[in-house]
Order: C-alpha cells, then sequence, then structure tokens
C-alpha cells in the first residue's frame, strides 16, 4: 500500500493506492548494517512477555544514560569549570527525558540524551556561592 501526503506541496486528504512498490531505505546517521542489527533484537524482545521486555527495555536505556557524556564544547563560556556532572531527568506531565546535569561556577545545564540528532542544551545563569553536599538515608550525595 502506498500513502501519498501533501502531494505537490497541497494539503489535501491522503490518497491510498493499492499496489506492489520497491522500497529504498538510506540512512543518514548510521550504516543499515547496524539499523538491522538494532531492529532484529528489538524483533526478538517483543516476543516475550511484557514484563521480560520491560525489564530488558529498562536495563537498555539505563546503560545507554550511563554512558552518554555531557559535550562540553556546548558551555557558554569555554573558561568555565565543571564542577558536578551528574545523570538527572528532566519530568513534565507524561514524559521524562534523561539527560545530563551540569553545574559550573556560573550556570547550570541540562543537556537532554534521548535526541542524538539535536543537540538540546538549557543554560540557566546563576552565582554558585557553595555546594553542600547532604547524606540522606539512601546513601547517595544530593545537592
Amino acid at each position: 500500500m502506498l500513502v501519498k501526503m501533501k502531494e505537490d506541496g497541497i494539503d489535501a486528504p491522503y490518497v491510498l493506492e493499492k499496489k506492489d512498490s520497491i522500497w529504498w531505505f538510506n540512512f543518514e546517521f548510521a550504516p543499515v548494517q547496524q539499523f538491522l542489527h538494532q531492529a532484529q533484537s528489538l524483533l526478538s524482545i517483543n516476543s516475550l512477555s511484557f514484563a521480560e521486555r520491560d525489564m530488558i527495555l529498562q536495563n537498555a536505556a539505563a546503560q545507554r544514560e550511563a554512558k552518554a557524556q555531557f559535550d562540553i564544547s556546548r558551555l557558554v563560556d569555554l573558561s568555565e569549570q565543571v564542577l558536578l556532572d551528574c545523570l538527572a531527568a528532566q519530568v513534565t506531565p507524561l514524559v521524562r527525558e534523561p539527560g545530563r546535569l551540569v553545574l559550573t561556577q556560573a550556570r547550570i545545564y541540562f543537556q537532554v540524551l534521548l535526541n542524538e540528532q539535536i543537540l538540546s542544551i538549557q543554560a540557566f545563569k546563576f552565582p554558585v556561592r557553595r555546594i553542600v553536599g547532604r547524606s540522606f538515608d539512601s546513601g547517595t550525595n544530593n545537592i
């Protein structure tokens, strides 16, 4: 089935054509073999039960988040020194976007990790006077 959308740049209802067609894909950022390997592994995960599938996907996401690093070249002022670099999440209703939180002497930065094509970095300027580590029941240091 072939679906034509906005043919000739005109907003019109979709046109559905049932016929045999040949599809060609061109990947800009990864070789086809890499994509096919990932697609095959996701397809095999899809055959598992919901609990197993959810556990495997959460572990894969956690590993990917842990390996990601903040892009220091995106600092507003390259003379800034990184005081803290840690995992964080931007939480909005219905969406949790994992990212890296970086604290410098002049700004706090948040870089979203999931969308690699868009280097989305939010920077907020503030004067840092002091960083105080606090110990909670979980044993982690927090600010």
